[in-house]
């Protein structure tokens, strides 16, 4: 299951990779949606969207609850900042701070030892803009897919800094 997910992953960076600009390349480290948990993003925004892949973890374990290791894995997705302006007051149409988007990962989960489908929904403000440096908060509600356990319904909740 370790070689379909390396090799998955190899073919999603690499397919990215054909037409990228390196001087738009950037980072963010943070919580929520555009960091797939607990993690970091490698993204390329414009002044209307961006484009990431992320890499962070869901669950934890802890003492007490040593069998329920991690759950960790490697997620893209897409946020657009031109879509809420259709719909909203004008506050919202003169800036480029608004971002709705939605993201897929593909989750490693221990405790089951199957992998996860992960899929998130969601709004991010970002206080300098999309396209620069500066912090991020926002809201996604989530659906984790699960051959072996219980699928869940949850929210996650975004906060992060874009470098």
């Amino acid at each position: 299951m370790k070689k379909i997910i390396f090799v998955n992953l190899l073919s999603t960076l690499s397919i990215l990779a054909i037409d990228i600009d390196m001087d738009k390349l950037s980072y963010g480290v943070g919580v929520g949606q555009i960091y797939n948990g607990f993690g970091g993003n490698i993204h390329i925004a414009t002044q209307k969207e961006m484009k990431y892949i992320a890499l962070g973890c869901t669950e934890f374990s802890d003492e007490d609850n040593k069998d329920r290791e991690g759950i960790c894995g490697l997620g893209i997705g897409y946020l657009r900042t031109d879509i809420l302006p259709k719909y909203l007051p004008k506050f919202f149409s003169d800036t480029n701070k608004h971002g709705i988007g939605a993201s897929f990962s593909i989750m490693n989960n221990n405790y089951t030892n199957r992998v996860d489908l992960l899929f998130a929904y969601g709004y991010t403000y970002f206080t300098e803009g999309i396209s620069n440096r500066g912090w991020n908060f926002g809201v996604s509600p989530t659906y984790q897919y699960s051959k072996k356990a219980d699928d869940k319904l949850g929210i996650i909740i975004n906060i992060g800094y874009q470098f």
